[in-house]
């Protein structure tokens, strides 16, 4: 699922970065930072280094470094939508739903889209098993290329007149 960009910023907002990371990290205040032990790597002295005012985090043994986004990336193994959808759970966000996300970008529904791709997917066949429209698309096919029509078939090939 893709998320649209102000759900994305309203979830890194809405994230503690330091409660978040000191989870994970026993961090101690050092000026505007916070410093520990990076959580990627085993070290004996902090080169971990969080930003509240930035929500950024950064290593200076390892150079990760991010956003709550990636540190939950890194930190938990997620993808990145796993980690949004987890933080957005964390911090109570309800997730739009996936229409939602796709009309507000585009402005067409993601099931409108999928419906347009199979029905040119469909025309594009039909053009391809028609002898009069699609017989130099299926010589090339099945005897200059070797594939039988179940593969033509199976894989749903078709053929685009000029």
């Amino acid at each position: 699922m893709r998320f649209p960009e102000h759900f994305i910023q309203e979830v890194v907002d809405r994230t503690d970065i330091e409660e978040l990371i000191g989870k994970y990290v026993e961090l101690k205040r050092s000026g505007a930072n916070l410093l520990g032990r990076c959580p990627f790597h085993s070290e004996k002295t902090p080169s971990f280094s969080v930003s509240p005012t930035k929500k950024m985090f950064f290593c200076f043994g390892c150079h990760a470094g991010g956003s709550v986004i990636t540190f939950v990336q890194k930190a938990e193994n997620l993808e990145f939508t796993d980690a949004v959808e987890y933080l957005a759970n964390r911090a109570g966000l309800p997730l739009p739903k996936e229409s939602e996300a796709f009309v507000g970008q585009t402005g067409v529904s993601r099931k409108r889209v999928l419906e347009m791709n199979l029905e040119a997917a469909k025309f594009f066949r039909a053009c391809l098993f028609d002898p009069a429209i699609g017989g130099e698309g299926m010589k090339y096919l099945h005897e200059d290329r070797g594939l039988s029509i179940a593969t033509i078939k199976h894989f749903g090939l078709g053929f685009a007149p000029n």
